[in-house]
């Protein structure tokens, strides 16, 4: 996936930027352990990967099909979903 400069990609991104994104899912790793999780606007991908190291299972969830189909060919784990969609009108039934 290449860097457009409007989603954040590994790598692709400049170092203080990625520091920054990395962060914000590293900090709650802990909070989201043996948990069912959401990652609405996942992006590429790599929040949810790095949520995955903790969770039961994480979905992502991103409006950009591109983005979803780059996911899923870079993080294929078993406990990983990846979907497209709006998370203006999530697919899921309340409290789930």
């Amino acid at each position: 996936m290449k860097f457009s400069g409007e989603r954040f990609v590994p790598n692709l991104s400049e170092r203080e930027l990625m520091t920054e994104h990395l962060h914000r899912y590293y900090s709650v790793a802990n909070f989201v352990k043996d948990k069912t999780v959401l990652d609405a606007a996942s992006g590429e991908g790599y929040g949810t990967f790095i949520l995955s190291e903790h969770a039961l299972h994480v979905t992502g969830i991103d409006n950009s099909q591109e983005a979803i189909v780059h996911a899923k060919l870079t993080y294929n784990k078993s406990n990983i979903s990846f979907i497209q969609g709006s998370v203006e009108n999530l697919p899921f039934s309340d409290k789930s």
